[in-house]
């Protein structure tokens, strides 16, 4: 059984694609924890912001890791 883009494991394009969607996540969530700790935007946690864009970051990085193992 081939993939998409020619893999013998069918979900490269597809977590390809998700890890790419969370890679955004991560960068808009920093971005946001770093206007809310140098602005003063509300009562907002810019903690929260910075350990969900750790997290969204952690997991682009596994979904692209397995990409590579399974290419």
């Amino acid at each position: 059984m081939s993939g998409p883009i020619g893999s013998a494991y069918p979900g490269n394009l597809v977590t390809s694609v998700f890890a790419s969607f969370f890679l955004i996540l991560s960068a808009k969530s920093a971005l946001s924890a770093y206007k809310l700790r140098h602005g003063s935007r509300g009562p907002q946690s810019w903690e929260a912001n910075v350990g969900f864009s750790v997290f969204a970051f952690l997991a682009s990085m596994f979904a692209f890791y397995a990409v590579w193992v399974h290419r």
